[in-house]
């Protein structure tokens, strides 16, 4: 059951999508604390799915990215980032807004600022928060400027115990009939205990919302997300320095409750999965 290959606002399709990137870039150190990097790249996205024809219709895409990277070692591992990121991005097809099709190409910005925690401490990961815009080119699209965020922090307890809490606000593009973004707030939580050297369990909980701020019916949608997980997992190897090999046993249980009809759903699933964490 793979999320990752359903569009967000419709997941109840399964689609077969293909990404390719070409890109050039170059790092540079000014001092031993500060590190910049350069990146253009050209990514060709492409969907596919034989019993919904509409999500190659509205998502296939290429986009050329420019991007920007700063970090400054502030204190120990501690480090401040700063990311801009300038993106075109050109479908393949127009938008249908039921009243005529529209160019839908657009251009975005995205600037993250923040700090990274770095490996060795309780508490390590990233926190960021910045402001993420898209300019459609045509004036019947409603443009979208929000605030945007990612945080991804991990505090390890005794080497038995990993709190894991993820938590993101992006846009993108719907698939949807009569929406052309969305907004995905999402958090997050997981914890792992090992009862003993071999044996552990996992408990995750996570929240989410989609938010549809362009509706060519006139109602806003608004969809509430929930996330429910029990696992076991089983070690086959540990290391001081946090390399593991581990595999798990899950139950999930997924539910989606939006204020339009016909995009409600309930999902229960059972999988397994491996770490390798070297």
């Amino acid at each position: 059951d793979n999320l990752s290959l359903r569009p967000l606002d419709q997941e109840d399709i399964r689609t077969r999508s293909t990404r390719r990137t070409v890109g050039t870039g170059v790092i540079l150190q000014p001092g031993w604390r500060t590190e910049i990097e350069l990146g253009r790249y050209e990514d060709r996205l492409r969907y596919e799915d034989t019993d919904q024809r509409s999500v190659s219709a509205r998502l296939d895409r290429d986009e050329s990215r420019t991007d920007f990277q700063l970090s400054y070692r502030m204190r120990g591992r501690t480090k401040a980032l700063l990311n801009v990121e300038n993106s075109r991005i050109e479908f393949a097809q127009p938008f249908d807004t039921g009243s005529g099709l529209v160019d839908r190409n657009v251009t975005g910005w995205q600037s993250l600022a923040g700090f990274s925690l770095g490996a060795g401490a309780p508490l390590v990961g990233k926190f960021l928060l910045g402001w993420s815009t898209i300019d459609a080119q045509d004036a019947s699209l409603k443009d979208l400027s929000e605030m945007i965020g990612q945080v991804d922090a991990t505090w390890v307890s005794g080497g038995r115990t990993r709190i894991r809490f993820q938590a993101e606000r992006v846009p993108g593009f719907a698939v949807s009939d009569g929406n052309a973004y969305y907004l995905h707030t999402h958090g997050e939580f997981r914890a792992i205990r090992f009862f003993s050297r071999f044996l552990g369990g996992e408990l995750a909980y996570g929240r989410g919302r989609l938010d549809f701020p362009e509706n060519a019916s006139g109602t806003t949608r608004r969809d509430d997300t929930q996330l429910v997980e029990l696992g076991v997992r089983l070690r086959t190897f540990s290391a001081d320095d946090g390399r593991r090999i581990e595999y798990s046993l899950k139950l999930r249980r997924y539910r989606r409750d939006s204020n339009q009809d016909g995009f409600d759903q309930e999902r229960n699933t059972f999988g397994f999965g491996a770490v390798l964490g070297f």
